[in-house]
């Protein structure tokens, strides 16, 4: 079995960022240092945002995502600045599938923008910089095959040097450490 370089990079990214002591970035961090990032979702899961706030995936046991490669840190919280209605429609039809099948287009309960009992809905978020990390998925950007192509040409050298900036600017994805009140 051969593993991609970006599926390699993708796992020293996700395994930095869980080594990373939260409570002690936390403890030191400015707090009105923030950036406004946006978190798509629906209104099926509101009620229990407002309540707990964003939980990462290893509180909530939620992945919108089925591909193997596509499996997120289960430590962090997602946020865009560019994709928010995307993922909240994203949202939305996970719930749906989960709830009526794989046919849910189909039936007729299913069918929110007639029902309007659910709906895709994005929020915004003020959220303290020292809290932002990379998305691992960066590395399936045009940035990272580029400097890996670089990297090549060079002399193998593969120091990517990414900041959770280059995300925002090349991915418009964000990962957030924790939850988000």
């Amino acid at each position: 079995m051969t593993t991609s370089i970006q599926g390699i990079l993708k796992d020293r990214i996700m395994k930095q960022i869980r080594e990373l002591n939260v409570e002690e970035i936390k403890k030191n961090m400015d707090k009105t240092d923030t950036i406004t990032l946006y978190h798509g979702t629906n209104t099926f899961h509101l009620n229990s945002i407002l309540e707990n706030g964003i939980l990462p995936q290893n509180l909530t046991g939620n992945n919108n995502w089925e591909k193997p490669e596509a499996l997120a840190n289960e430590n962090v919280v997602y946020l865009t600045n560019k994709w928010h209605y995307w993922y909240a429609y994203n949202s939305l039809e996970k719930v749906l599938e989960r709830t009526y099948g794989e046919n849910w287009r189909d039936i007729k309960e299913a069918q929110w923008y007639n029902t309007g009992k659910i709906f895709p809905i994005y929020l915004k978020i003020n959220v303290p910089r020292s809290l932002c990390v990379l998305d691992e998925d960066i590395v399936y950007s045009k940035l990272v095959k580029d400097k890996i192509t670089q990297a090549v040409k060079r002399d193998g050298d593969l120091t990517l040097n990414l900041t959770w900036e280059d995300c925002l600017a090349y991915h418009g994805t964000v990962g957030v450490l924790g939850s988000i009140p």
